[in-house]
């Protein structure tokens, strides 16, 4: 399955499109993500995994294409947008089409969906234009020391062993790290002072009350070392500062020698019992994770099954695959949009999917057909988390709602629309129908692969149509110093289904992309006039509704 965008430019002069493939191509090879391929492996360990893996190789050639000149670039981008992309290198492309007008041009970027979802592919794309300006970078504090191994150890005991016990279970682990070392240095760390005596006094500096105490055992066992927790060496130099009092000095330099070599020695001995003992805390918190995940797969399963019972779809939203694409565009006015959601309530996205149930029912309507309808529509809902430096691959589930298609009356569909949204907001994303994309993180690799072409041809069965926004940066994109001026996301067009709707805002204005397919929708530009004539629909009727509200006595 392919997504893509098609990002509108005004040019500055004929060649500027050709301007913009050279920077295009020079700028791909410093994004780390677009040198990405995708790579079927067999290991016995990953058995029908895919990896991705840096292509060998890469050449922004074979990605970037200049084209010529196009009275239309909607009706370009659906011819390329049917083309598969090569598997065997990175599965991406910018098709840069400049406009025979002159003034402007146009980039279809364009990935495969194993490659990246909507905002990876958002990520990927914005980092080939112009640096976006943006507030000054905050001032990153300054980085906290390293901890070694024996005051992790002591921070995980501090965790699992709360109480009177833990100083004793500490430095009993700290005693079986000692086993583990060389016969010379445990020697000579034995003839210094016991090592239980010596280990108290580590585990008590590192448990007094000058160290912050961790929150959980997974800080303990990988975050920061905690402030006010003294460096081994600073530990054993004090524990032969107290036998100095008995020794002499001679003596107490080589000890001291000695001490100091041992040092990295019982940290690296001290890992691997923090690694068993921070597992083992763990362990409850992990088993927990499992009940609940086996019970979220269960609900989702038992919704999906529910979804499906009394469906009342319709046939023009499903076809057999063809492999031809037709795309759409349409430009609705963020205005409007707020003045429709302030008059009834509910979010921008819960006004513009009720535009979409509109517009589907004057489409299907002017088509001749029932619209005596509910299709169901898959809402995506990224489950990213914020922030994240380098997301890979794709982060999603999903919200079911039933379109009101069969509702007469635009505000009747507007409240219906909220009414469902309401409901899976309160669900949570992780919760219903929608979210049957989140069951593959419990499914094995080889499993995904030999499930995937059945949920692939089972999409029909589960949704009717895609309808998915996609967020833009408020600040104005540029390439080579040329603004863009219109963005239209396309959607992935599932295996049976005849149409996806994406919507994206930007500059105060929301742009909607269409993508059929090209046999099953021929007549796509009227869907696209269903659009706007539904927008106007919502303004006039909120309008009058409003005035009617002041007249009343």
């Amino acid at each position: 399955m392919h997504l893509g965008a098609l990002g509108v430019f005004t040019a500055h002069s004929p060649t500027a499109g050709a301007h913009a493939a050279d920077l295009l191509a020079a700028r791909a090879p410093g994004v780390p993500g677009l040198r990405m391929r995708i790579r079927d492996t067999w290991h016995p360990l990953s058995f029908g995994a895919a990896v991705r893996e840096p292509a060998p190789g890469f050449d922004p050639l074979h990605h970037v294409l200049l084209h010529a000149p196009t009275p239309d670039f909607q009706t370009e981008a659906g011819h390329l947008m049917q083309r598969p992309l090569d598997r065997t290198r990175p599965p991406w492309e910018a098709h840069v089409l400049p406009g025979e007008d002159g003034v402007t041009f146009a980039v279809l970027f364009k990935f495969h969906h194993a490659l990246a979802d909507g905002l990876r592919a958002l990520t990927l794309a914005a980092a080939l234009l112009d640096p976006m300006e943006g507030p000054p970078p905050r001032s990153r504090p300054a980085h906290a020391e390293t901890p070694t191994g024996v005051r992790r150890l002591a921070g995980v005991a501090r965790a699992a062993l709360p109480g009177r016990g833990a100083l004793k279970s500490a430095t009993g682990l700290l005693t079986s790290a000692h086993a583990a070392l060389p016969g010379p240095v445990r020697g000579a760390l034995s003839r210094t002072a016991s090592l239980p005596a010596l280990s108290a006094g580590v585990v008590r500096d590192a448990l007094s009350g000058t160290a912050e105490p961790p929150t959980s055992a997974t800080d303990a066992a990988s975050g920061p070392a905690r402030q006010g927790a003294a460096p081994l060496s600073s530990a054993l130099s004090g524990a032969l500062s107290g036998a100095a009092r008995h020794t002499a000095a001679p003596s107490l330099a080589a000890l001291s020698a000695t001490a100091r070599r041992a040092a990295p020695l019982l940290d690296a001995a001290a890992e691997p019992v923090a690694d068993v003992l921070a597992g083992a805390v763990a362990f409850p918190g992990r088993l927990q994770d499992a009940v609940s995940g086996a019970g979220r797969a269960l609900d989702i399963g038992v919704s999906v099954a529910v979804s499906g019972l009394a469906v009342r779809s319709t046939p023009a939203l499903g076809s057999e695959p063809t492999g031809t694409r037709r795309t759409a565009g349409v430009v609705i006015d963020v205005d409007d949009v707020h003045r429709v959601r302030k008059a009834v309530g509910g979010t921008v996205n819960d006004v513009l999917i009720g535009v979409v149930a509109g517009a589907l029912r004057r489409w299907l309507d002017g088509r001749g057909e029932r619209t005596d309808v509910t299709p169901r529509a898959l809402v995506p809902v990224s489950q990213r988390r914020p922030r994240t430096a380098h997301p890979q691959g794709n982060r999603l589930s999903g919200y079911l709602v039933r379109l009101p298609v069969d509702q007469a009356d635009p505000l009747a569909r507007l409240a219906a629309v909220r009414g469902a949204m309401d409901r899976n907001k309160d669900a949570g994303p992780r919760r219903g129908a929608g979210a049957v994309a989140l069951l593959a993180d419990h499914v094995p690799a080889l499993g995904h692969r030999l499930a995937g072409p059945v949920a692939g041809h089972a999409a029909r069965l589960w949704f009717d149509v895609l309808v998915t926004s996609v967020p833009l940066p408020g600040v104005g994109l540029r390439l080579g110093g040329h603004p863009v001026v219109e963005v239209y996301p396309y959607a992935p067009l599932a295996r049976g289904q005849a149409l996806a709707v994406a919507l994206s805002s930007y500059r105060g204005r929301v742009h909607v992309g269409l993508v059929a397919d090209g046999a099953a929708v021929p007549d796509l530009d009227r869907l696209a006039d269903a659009v706007r004539a539904e927008v106007e629909t919502l303004v006039t009727a909120t309008a009058t509704g409003l005035e009617e509200s002041r007249g009343a006595p």
